[in-house]
């Protein structure tokens, strides 16, 4: 075999290789990326915590708040300025309130029926002891949904107010009663239309606990819950 010979068939079984080599590579890289898992979506929260409780809102810092969602929460603080960003947030129902040992209530609070982008939402806060003197303040924002009423007892036949006594909504959402036993409380978001069921707990101590089941209307009154001493 002649030189030439040689070299030729030198190229061709290099190439042949060469081409064997890019077969197997897109066998492998192919497999591969479509059994990859899509990553997961997340957003970031962000807002500032107004507290109403003076009957002005402020901008309060060092509020221990909660992003709630289906099956999880995340923990965390709104700022000295009163603001807070939350950051890796799934795409889900998502609504924003004080953590359950805070000093503060959010009785209609932020959030969205879907989260699917970055979104801000300010949190509108009172503090316990406001709320079980004086109620709801008038300054504080309502949802389109909305429920309010009286708790109180029956004592030698009259109807007597039960003051600080805990109203609850199945989703977690709590106030108190003022020193009339009067509420307003606010589904979680979006808060509006109807038709929605929901379980209003009452509680407090000394007396039985109290449930009744609620239909969601564009701000519905006159839902009153009697409790019985213990």
């Amino acid at each position: 075999m002649t030189n030439a010979a040689r070299r030729a068939l030198s190229f061709l079984l290099l190439s042949a290789a060469a081409a064997g080599c890019s077969d197997r590579k897109a066998e492998v890289a192919g497999p591969s990326a479509s059994a990859s898992a899509p990553s997961t979506v997340a957003f970031a929260l962000s807002g500032t915590v107004f507290d109403h409780s003076s009957g002005t809102p402020e901008p309060r810092a060092g509020v221990a708040l909660q992003v709630n969602m289906p099956g999880a929460v995340i923990l965390f603080i709104s700022d000295r300025t009163g603001r807070y960003r939350v950051t890796n947030v799934p795409r889900s129902a998502v609504w924003v309130a004080p953590s359950a040992d805070s000093e503060y209530r959010a009785p209609c609070p932020g959030g969205a029926a879907l989260l699917d982008g970055d979104m801000l939402v300010d949190v509108h806060v009172v503090s316990a002891s406001e709320l079980a003197a004086n109620g709801m303040p008038s300054t504080l924002p309502r949802t389109g949904v909305w429920f309010a009423g009286t708790i109180f007892e029956t004592t030698a036949g009259r109807r007597q107010p039960v003051a600080g006594a805990t109203v609850e909504l199945d989703a977690g959402v709590a106030t108190l009663t003022d020193f009339l036993g009067r509420y307003a409380i606010c589904t979680v978001p979006p808060g509006t239309g109807g038709g929605a069921s929901a379980t209003l707990s009452v509680g407090k101590n000394g007396y039985v606990p109290s449930t009744r089941q609620v239909v969601g209307a564009l701000g519905q009154g006159g839902i009153d819950v009697e409790l019985i001493r213990r």
